[in-house]
């Protein structure tokens, strides 16, 4: 993941995922671009998303490399958000949740748009999260492991900030290859108890383990993730954040993005 997409509003939050991006930009070769999008006639030198704009940047400062800044204006933040990413190749989105009610497992309108129609993997980081965080990140496996690309990444990052992995499987024998190729880059593992697969269970079990993230594969179409309600029901409970890594990254880069209202 050589390029980073981090999107900038006027909430807290993303300054939060900012400061979990940060350490990523250690590995070689790697661009992280800030990207807000405003109402036309809002971008004034006192905006908030300005002053969050600016804060942003000032977390990257004595970073081997400081970030670019795109500022579009338009009504759709969503629509602006997959449209950069698609057209400039971005491997990532990072996002914050502005907000999300847990009593219908919703989250907040930008996100969802966005998660129906990225067409790469994305990051999400929730509005509140854990008050301390262990050294260790949870692969949950579905159906496989995720891409190699993605795990190849994750790897590099696990080295680079010293991270142990937790996998969590409901059949022991998804987590086999995951697990060897960890083993084999010299990350320890653990193995999660076993349960049927749910957001609630991948929700407690990450916050008993104080999890930096969470990495989720998706299952993506040309018209997005194919079980957005899972996902969606996850988000709204998560207390760290969660990369979400679509199961055919490059076809989804080739998607045509589809009309979100």
């Amino acid at each position: 993941m050589k390029k980073i997409l981090l999107a900038i509003g006027d909430t807290t939050t993303s300054l939060q995922t900012a400061r979990h991006i940060r350490p990523w930009l250690r590995e070689r070769q790697t661009s992280l671009t800030l990207m807000s999008v405003v109402k036309p006639g809002t971008l004034s030198p006192l905006s908030p998303v300005k002053r969050t704009l600016e804060q942003a940047e000032a977390i990257f400062v004595g970073a081997e490399e400081q970030p670019g800044i795109v500022v579009r204006v338009g009504n759709d933040p969503a629509t602006e958000l997959c449209h950069e990413t698609r057209q400039n190749k971005y491997d990532l989105l990072a996002i914050g949740l502005r907000s999300r009610h847990h009593s219908n497992g919703l989250i907040g309108v930008t996100c969802r748009a966005v998660l129906h129609a990225c067409p790469a993997p994305m990051f999400v980081a929730p509005p509140t999260m854990h008050t301390s965080m262990t050294p260790q990140i949870m692969f949950v496996i579905d159906k496989s492991p995720p891409p190699t690309e993605p795990v190849q990444w994750l790897i590099a990052q696990c080295r680079a900030q010293k991270l142990n992995a937790v996998l969590y499987a409901d059949v022991p024998d998804k987590t086999a290859l995951l697990e060897d190729t960890l083993a084999s880059a010299g990350i320890r593992t653990q193995l999660a108890p076993r349960s049927p697969l749910s957001p609630p269970v991948v929700h407690a079990l990450a916050q008993d383990r104080r999890v930096r993230w969470i990495v989720l594969p998706i299952q993506a179409g040309p018209d997005g993730i194919t079980s957005p309600q899972w996902t969606e029901a996850l988000l709204c409970q998560a207390s760290c954040p969660v990369l979400l890594v679509p199961d055919t990254p490059s076809a989804q880069k080739l998607a045509p993005c589809p009309v979100l209202w």
